[in-house]
Order: C-alpha cells, then sequence, then structure tokens
C-alpha cells in the first residue's frame, strides 16, 4: 500500500470527510460500519486524487480529526 499519509497535504483530509459525510458510517451498527468504510476507501482510490487508501486508515483518521476537533473545541471554550 506503500507510505501514504494523509497528513501530507489538507485536500487528502477534504475528500475523506467529504466522503464519510456522504456516506455517514456513524449511524450503522459497528457491524455494517465496515461496509460503508470499505465504501469510503473504494471512492477515495477511485477519485481523481488515486488515494491509496484502506477502510482502516480512513476510519482511524477520520477518529483522529474528529478527537483533535474535539479537544480544540474544548480549549476554545475554556478561553
Amino acid at each position: 500500500m506503500g507510505s501514504f499519509h494523509f497528513k501530507t497535504d489538507i485536500k487528502y483530509d477534504i475528500a475523506l470527510l467529504s466522503e464519510t459525510e456522504s456516506v455517514n458510517p456513524f449511524t450503522v451498527s459497528s457491524m455494517k460500519a465496515g461496509v460503508f468504510w470499505d465504501q469510503i476507501a473504494y471512492n477515495l482510490e477511485h477519485s481523481t486524487l488515486k488515494l491509496p487508501v484502506n477502510a482502516r486508515r480512513c476510519r482511524e483518521r477520520v477518529t483522529q480529526l474528529l478527537r483533535e476537533h474535539s479537544a480544540n473545541e474544548a480549549l476554545s471554550v475554556k478561553a
């Protein structure tokens, strides 16, 4: 799969989050969510960006972005 990293360019995160929003794997049970993450990875691989990702990598990156956003939100509320 190579050494692709989402952090190299924000356009990859935007594409990932856009796909995640359109498919929304968070609205189904965890058993069915795998199919949705597979679809997200497939869509990104076959997009104009040709991202070499798999379902797990997509899920982990979205989870990381959501955690970072939550932490930033918490800090801005305290300020």
